[in-house]
């Protein structure tokens, strides 16, 4: 997902994705960010928003299953929900539909922070 600086994102979702048969599959995704080498030398990367799956406003992802295993948010400091780096990042988007028999997520974060999350849903009660 990028090397330093803000908002790098392992993958991106900006349009709707729909799969007719099979496994939406995602594995090992990270998000970018600062370099974890500071960390050695006493310094915390200043980084954030760098998340492994993002999902944008009004963006569907839509399969009869969708499996995401080792999706993590990138290495830094969040700042808040909004700004943390989050494993998978739903911004007000939809993971699934009554299509959708399965999702099964695990999610984490390299981020040092609370609000850094494994799975951050924006606009969901």
């Amino acid at each position: 997902g990028g090397t330093g600086g803000s908002t790098n994102y392992g993958i991106n979702f900006g349009v709707s994705v729909t799969q007719m048969n099979g496994a939406m599959t995602f594995q090992n995704i990270t998000g970018g960010g600062g370099s974890l080498n500071t960390l050695s030398q006493g310094a915390i990367p200043a980084s954030n928003t760098n998340h492994g799956i993002f999902v944008a406003s009004s963006v569907t992802l839509n399969a009869p299953t969708i499996l995401m295993t080792d999706i993590m948010g990138g290495p830094g400091v969040g700042t808040s929900t909004t700004t943390g780096n989050t494993g998978l990042y739903v911004n007000s988007g939809t993971v699934g539909t009554s299509a959708t028999r399965l999702i099964s997520v695990t999610a984490g974060s390299l981020g040092l922070n609370g609000d850094d999350a494994k799975v951050f849903f924006l606009g969901h009660d």
